[in-house]
């Protein structure tokens, strides 16, 4: 006779999927009324398993940066084993700044042979790009990003998906590009939208009068009212600041 959980059964074969989680005894008695057991249980559910970053729970797939912590915390009342990059492990509480730059998985299983799993990646190197100084009427900016792991683009503090902009839809100013990827890391650039041509002014100071500027293929030439006035002062401004200054008719090419 078999009895199972002290009942008479004809069946020598169960199913887990159809027996309630929990432990359960075999008897099986002959007709001498010898007497048998064996216990079992039944575990129809994988570990559970959270990821801590920082204190707190995160998603399957998270980032961490250099400086982030993050814990395990297993549940699972028949737990078996605990695997971190298919080593076992002891380790509840880790610094990623002790862990190698890259993609990481842990492994939970229970006597039933359940299993669960969680994958990080740590990434402790911030998107890398450049850009000029200045951009001017009709130039683009394009931003060419070093990041594996994704990331975000802002500018001037706000979100967008472009990595191209055109000089003349920005204004005339400083901008900030930040780029933050998956683990927070973050990098910004600076550069100049200038949209305004030049400005070039020519002022003299004499005796005499006000300077000429005379045209010569490129250069320009400070010259006096009368050609033997060594006494006069002409200075060539660039939006006030001073370019060029003699005491005498003098010939410099055109820089700007």
């Amino acid at each position: 006779m078999i009895l199972f959980a002290g009942v008479p059964v004809a069946s020598l074969y169960f199913i887990a999927d159809e027996l309630s989680e929990g432990n359960h005894t075999v008897r099986v008695v002959d007709l001498a009324r010898n007497a048998t057991e064996k216990s079992f249980t039944v575990d129809l559910a994988a570990p559970e398993l959270v990821i801590m970053k920082n204190s707190a729970a995160t998603q399957d797939g998270t980032h961490l940066k250099a400086g982030d912590t993050f814990s395990i915390q297993v549940s699972d009342t028949y737990l078996a084993a605990v695997f971190f990059d298919g080593e076992p492990t002891s380790t509840r509480l880790c610094n990623a700044d002790n862990l190698d730059e890259c993609a990481h998985i842990i492994v939970v299983s229970d006597l039933a042979g359940n299993r669960s799993e969680a994958k990080f990646t740590v990434d402790k190197t911030a998107p890398s790009f450049s850009l000029n100084a200045y951009y001017l009427v009709g130039e683009t900016i394009v931003l060419d990003i070093d990041e594996v792991n994704g990331y975000t683009v802002f500018l001037d503090g706000i979100e967008t998906p472009n990595l191209t902009f055109f000089a003349n839809d920005l204004s005339e100013a400083l901008h900030t590009v930040t780029v933050i990827d998956l683990a927070r890391n973050s990098a910004a650039r600076t550069f100049t939208v200038d949209l305004s041509a030049p400005v070039l002014t020519l002022s003299g100071f004499s005796l005499d009068g006000q300077a000429e500027l005379l045209d010569d293929g490129g250069f320009f030439t400070f010259v006096s009212p009368k050609s033997k006035d060594s006494f006069s002062n002409w200075i060539c401004r660039h939006r006030y600041i001073c370019l060029a200054f003699c005491m005498m008719p003098h010939r410099l090419p055109i820089v700007i």
